[in-house]
């Protein structure tokens, strides 16, 4: 249902999904969501400063932030809203339950209503994406 929902967000193959928050079921189910969508996870330290999130996810062609608390929802938003990150088209608060909208261009909601977006997206259409993966392309980035 995630790679599913990322799906509906308009992930594209190889985009990646930041995830911006401390570990959690969220954190490896997003991972393991845009992998299985063909894109890939890009994982962002919850202590980076703004600029660091910016260069990760400026450099991961970021399309989707999924993040753990409003702070960090706001973090990428601020950046969005100054034209820093010009193809993030969606951010997923896990620690939110906050109401499904779009703000500066980009649709911002909670893990729950992600879980629901995935039913608009058929299952043929993501077993299609699966069948494609190449087992030798990125599916992860690791900044270190």
């Amino acid at each position: 249902m995630v790679a599913r929902g990322f799906l509906h967000l308009g992930l594209e193959k190889m985009d990646s999904v930041n995830i911006f928050g401390f570990n959690s079921p969220e954190w490896i189910i997003a991972e393991l969501g845009a992998i299985t969508a063909g894109g890939m996870a890009a994982g962002i330290y919850p202590t980076d400063t703004p600029e660091q999130v910016r260069f990760k996810a400026l450099h991961s062609h970021c399309s989707i932030a999924v993040v753990d608390n409003d702070k960090k929802m706001e973090i990428f938003l601020d950046l969005k809203k100054k034209n820093k990150l010009p193809h993030l088209k969606a951010i997923v608060n896990w620690g939110s339950d906050i109401q499904t909208k779009t703000t500066a261009g980009v649709t911002i909601c909670s893990w729950a209503s992600l879980l629901g977006m995935g039913k608009n997206v058929s299952e043929r259409i993501l077993d299609k994406i699966v069948g494609q993966l190449n087992p030798g392309a990125p599916c992860a980035l690791i900044y270190t």
